[in-house]
């Protein structure tokens, strides 16, 4: 009962497009992480992500990255792909970090 309540308060209002911490909460985790980790392995085989922490030039700041997750159904209403995109985060002022 207090999972569904911690689900329940962490809502964002979209079934189809769970938080990150949303997901990790919900039945289907290991779907989620699942699909993460192969986003994770493409961009590591594009060459755009890197598991080391470095240390940034002077006047450099690090892009802030959120997870977007979305599932797709079919005209049935049943699931038929997870989806997850890392994306830049944007600015409090409404704006995107890449400028």
């Amino acid at each position: 009962m207090a999972a569904l309540l911690e689900a329940l308060l962490a809502w964002n209002g979209n079934v189809n497009q769970p938080t990150y911490s949303q997901a990790m909460k919900s039945p289907d985790v290991k779907k989620w992480i699942e699909v993460i980790m192969a986003k994770l392995g493409m961009l590591k085989g594009m060459g755009t992500w890197d598991d080391k922490l470095v240390r940034l030039p002077s006047g450099h700041h690090a892009i802030k990255a959120k997870w977007v997750l979305v599932v797709k159904r079919d005209t049935d209403g049943v699931i038929i792909k997870y989806k997850a995109s890392c994306r830049p985060r944007r600015h409090a002022e409404g704006g995107s970090q890449l400028r």
